[in-house]
C-alpha cells in the first residue's frame, strides 16, 4: 500500500512540475514593432532567462502634439517561435527548451504620458517609460503544454513618428523600439541626431527579420 501511495505521489509532483507556472521579471534586451508591416522582433533577457520570439503585428497608432496619453499598440502582440523563422534553443527561469519546443504567448508594451512638442521636418523622435506584462507557453511538438510563464517589466520606449504639418502639427508613429533597462525619465524632446540612429537601426532590423523569414 506504501509503494501505491509513493507512486501515486510521485505521479503527481512530476506532472506539477510539467505543467508549472513560473513569473519572469525582463530586465534587459528588447522589442522592435514596424508599424506598416508588423514585423515584431523581442529578445526577453532576464535571470536565467534568454528569449527571442517574433510576430507580425500591424498596427497604427497617431496622435497631435501637446499632451500624449497612454497607449498600447494592438492591446496585445502575438509572439511565437517557429516558421516561418528557424527556431533556437530558448532558456526560461533556468530551465532550457530545444528548438523542437514552441513558444509563444502575448504581450503587452504600455506606454507612459508625454509631451509631444511641435517638431520641424519630416520626423520627430520621442522617448518615454513603458511596461510590459504578458505570459508566454511552452508546447512539445505534440502540443501538449509543458509551461506558462508570466512576464513582467519596464524600461523605455523610442518613439520614431512622421510629422504631419497642418493647423494643429500631428504625428503618426512608425517605429517603436522598447528597451528594457529600469530607465526611470521620460525624456520626449526630439533629437535630429537621434533620429537618424534609429531610421539606420530600424534598416538594419528589418533586413535581419526578412532574412530570417
Amino acid at each position: 500500500m506504501k509503494r501505491v501511495i509513493v507512486g501515486l505521489a510521485a505521479a503527481l509532483l512530476m506532472s506539477a512540475s510539467v505543467a508549472r507556472a513560473d513569473s519572469v521579471t525582463i530586465s534587459d534586451g528588447t522589442v522592435e514593432l514596424e508599424f506598416g508591416s508588423g514585423a515584431t522582433t523581442a529578445v526577453l533577457l532576464g535571470i536565467n532567462t534568454d528569449i527571442t520570439l517574433f510576430g507580425t503585428n500591424p498596427a497604427s497608432i497617431a496622435f497631435n502634439a501637446g499632451d500624449v496619453g497612454s497607449f498600447r499598440p494592438n492591446n496585445l502582440l502575438n509572439v511565437s517561435t517557429g516558421a516561418p523563422q528557424p527556431s533556437s534553443a530558448e532558456l526560461i527561469n533556468g530551465v532550457s527548451f530545444p528548438a523542437s519546443d514552441r513558444v509563444q504567448g502575448q504581450i503587452a508594451l504600455t506606454s507612459s504620458p508625454f509631451q509631444a512638442p511641435v517638431v520641424p521636418g519630416s520626423m520627430a523622435f520621442f522617448r518615454t517609460p513603458f511596461s510590459l506584462s504578458g505570459d508566454i507557453s511552452v508546447l512539445d511538438p505534440n502540443g501538449s503544454v509543458l509551461t506558462r510563464t508570466t512576464l513582467s517589466g519596464s524600461g523605455e520606449a523610442a518613439i520614431l513618428a512622421r510629422v504631419l504639418p497642418g493647423e494643429v502639427t500631428g504625428y503618426n508613429v512608425q517605429h517603436i523600439s522598447y528597451q528594457f533597462a529600469g530607465t526611470s525619465g521620460a525624456a520626449p524632446t526630439p533629437e535630429p541626431a537621434s533620429v537618424a540612429l534609429v531610421a539606420v537601426a530600424l534598416c538594419g532590423g528589418l533586413l535581419r527579420y526578412r532574412l530570417f523569414s
